[in-house]
């Protein structure tokens, strides 16, 4: 099997998709052993930490490249007033690499990414009912592509792709695919949903399933459960390499076919414009192209039939042995995604909770405590809070003044690029916590009734306060189901305008909003008008229009902005349930109480976090004398036991020492 494909072969189509199928057959029986080892990498555990992951660990599998994606990981917290809940926060942050350190901006283009992607994915989890019921751990890929459902032309977009639907060329060493040949997006579907999204291959499609022996049976199955089914033990993305494969281009068991999108570089020679001065090298249309940029650049070189590769895709139904799309060249029109596959790793260090132990993956699953539940519809609405002061909600309307837009929302917590100014509404939380203060007081007070009355263990009453929390529950969930959906509108918006600003360059300013390496918010011009001569300001540009101030040469900055495959980058996610500056804020104001009241040491400690927590509370408890105990209050402690529960005129069951109604 040759290594590449050439004009030769494109030309040939039957002898394109052979080598194509066969690329794919041998890269998929040489990559099992390490997608097995994948799969294993990261399982569902209910309740109890998953294995140690030391860094070698991770160092190991990194020069292996293989994933270490952890998204969603949870910290589990317990406070005695209001039982179990769960907090999950993570911040993203994005670092250049060493010999990177020019890609500032670049970096902070890529961290917003990122976190858009993680933060959309979060968010269509919790509007669905699975979502509510578990947290799923997830790794894969980020793929541009053009969305013709709103604009004909094509809207740039971004999709999440798992990692055992993507199969790369295994000589490839680098995040960013630099020197991959080609790559493959595969995914299985039954043939009555081949044939309907693929009309004019039906035929075919009936005919290869007569010579298999199997009628057209709509029947939908898998090798692994889905990720609402995961038991313990189950990779956290439902995903399970199976045993035995037989045939990878059709599943004997399941019925289902095995659709492949494939991306491949062809060798081939261009004529090209050669900038001395920047390094820079633009490709050109003949030598009348050339003259026009040598007008204005006359420093500016043409090279002749330089070797470079063109990017083309096509689309394969190996199990009928033709092309769904024909062999095509690649979609987008603006470098760098002409010079690149469009394929973006997502890569995420491990980190710890403080105390040296590694945080679980995949706690919460079959939620059967009504308090529980409400509990966890309260953390919803409280992230929901700590995410959005501050923030703007977008509402649908026309541009009016980008420009001035995008100067007015700078100084927010969101980089937006919104529709219009006059239709952008400030997002106002102060009257979720108020709504679910008044929930919890009337589940509280249902638990109550439940867990501490002992006449009423056992009781088919239980039953409906039990649905009665829960209904209340659902009731919290619709005041805060349209912010949700809002905010997902938002993030949307905003991930197409960044995703849009990586194609798209130079065809208008874009403003961000972002927080540099010292904790400073800085405003950055992205796309900069164009200067005298038709070329590009050699320099970021602040929205006043004064240069841009930053270690290192701006020019080498804004030549690592525009060049998209310089793309080094290393993520780095934090649990930590609160920000440093809220912990010490929260701290103070324990102090200055404990000067006024007399509060046990202990409380002060378990209200606080601070690492080591657990042995300091266990060494102080060692050090506190024990008290003496009162032998009037035992007494009246006995005589309150003595007591039996009677009924009063209305039926009432009375509780010696609690009141008639809990």
């Amino acid at each position: 099997m040759a290594d590449t494909i050439d004009e030769g072969i494109v030309a040939d189509q039957e002898e394109l998709r052979v080598q194509l199928e066969s690329q794919f057959k041998a890269e998929w029986h040489k990559q099992r052993p390490a997608r097995r080892i994948q799969s294993e990498d990261f399982k569902f555990f209910h309740g109890d930490p998953v294995a140690e992951w030391g860094r070698k660990n991770l160092a190991e599998a990194r020069n292996k490249n293989q994933p270490t994606l952890v998204i969603n990981r949870i910290i589990k917290q317990v406070r005695s007033a209001d039982g179990f809940f769960e907090e999950n926060r993570q911040d993203i942050v994005v670092r250049p690499r060493a010999g990177s350190d020019q890609a500032h901006a670049l970096s902070v283009l890529i961290t917003l990414l990122l976190k858009f992607e993680s933060d959309r994915i979060a968010l269509q989890w919790q509007m669905g009912e699975a979502r509510r019921e578990s947290v799923i751990c997830g790794r894969g890929w980020l793929k541009p592509f053009l969305d013709h459902s709103q604009d004909p032309r094509g809207a740039p977009n971004v999709e999440w792709i798992p990692w055992h639907e993507i199969l790369l060329d295994s000589r490839s060493r680098f995040h960013d695919l630099r020197d991959a040949k080609y790559f493959f997006h595969h995914m299985t579907l039954s043939p009555w949903e081949a044939k309907k999204r693929w009309p004019d291959k039906g035929a075919k499609i009936d005919e290869a399933l007569q010579a298999k022996d199997h009628p057209n049976d709509p029947a939908i199955g898998g090798h692994g459960r889905g990720i609402f089914d995961l038991r313990e033990g189950d990779p956290v993305d439902g995903y399970r390499e199976p045993e035995d494969e037989g045939d990878i281009f059709f599943d004997q068991k399941t019925k289902q076919v095995r659709v492949i999108e494939a991306w491949y570089r062809v060798p081939t020679k261009r004529d090209f414009a050669y900038f001395p001065e920047t390094g820079e090298m633009r490709r050109v249309e003949g030598r009348e192209e050339f003259d026009l940029i040598e007008e204005a650049d006359p420093s500016a070189l043409f090279l002749e039939n330089h070797p470079t590769t063109d990017v083309r895709t096509a689309v394969l139904l190996p199990f009928i042995k033709d092309f769904l799309e024909k062999d095509k060249p690649t979609p987008f029109e603006k470098w760098p995604l002409t010079d690149m596959l469009p394929l973006v790793k997502s890569i995420w260090e491990e980190d710890d909770d403080g105390d040296g132990n590694r945080v679980a993956t995949g706690i919460v699953r079959h939620l059967k405590d009504p308090q529980r539940e409400t509990n966890k519809r309260r953390s919803q609405a409280i992230d929901l809070t700590s995410r959005l002061k501050g923030g703007y909600f977008l509402e649908e309307g026309s541009v009016k003044d980008i420009p001035k837009t995008e100067k007015n929302l700078s100084e927010t917590d969101f980089v937006q690029f919104v529709r219009d100014i006059s239709q952008v509404k400030r997002f106002e939380p102060s009257n979720l916590p108020t709504i679910f203060a008044q929930l919890d007081e009337l589940a509280r007070r249902d638990f109550h009734d439940i867990a501490f009355n002992p006449d009423q263990l056992g009781l088919p009453t239980n039953a409906e306060s039990g649905r009665a929390i829960l209904a209340r529950a659902a009731g919290g969930q619709l005041q805060i189901a349209r912010p949700f959906a809002n905010y997902v509108m938002t993030m949307t918006l905003t991930g197409t305008w960044m995703v849009g600003m990586i194609q798209q360059l130079y065809t208008g300013p874009r403003i961000l909003s972002v927080t540099n390496d010292e904790g400073k918010d800085i405003l950055l011009r992205l796309n900069q008008p164009e200067g005298e001569g038709g070329q590009p300001v050699s320099s970021i540009q602040n929205p006043d229009g004064t240069p841009f101030q930053d270690e290192g040469n701006p020019e080498e900055l804004m030549e690592a902005i525009r060049d998209f495959r310089t793309m080094n980058f290393q993520v780095i996610v934090s649990t930590s349930p609160f920000a440093p500056t809220s912990r010490m804020a929260a701290l103070a104001m324990l102090e200055s109480m404990s000067e006024r009241y007399d509060i046990p040491a202990d409380m002060l400690i378990e209200a606080t976090d601070i690492p080591g927590k657990q042995k300091l509370l266990g060494r102080l408890t060692g050090l506190t004398p024990s008290q003496p105990r009162d032998p009037n209050q035992q007494a009246e402690n006995a005589a309150i036991g003595r007591n039996t529960p009677q009924q009063n005129a209305q039926g009432e069951t009375i509780i010696p020492g609690q009141g008639g109604g809990g």
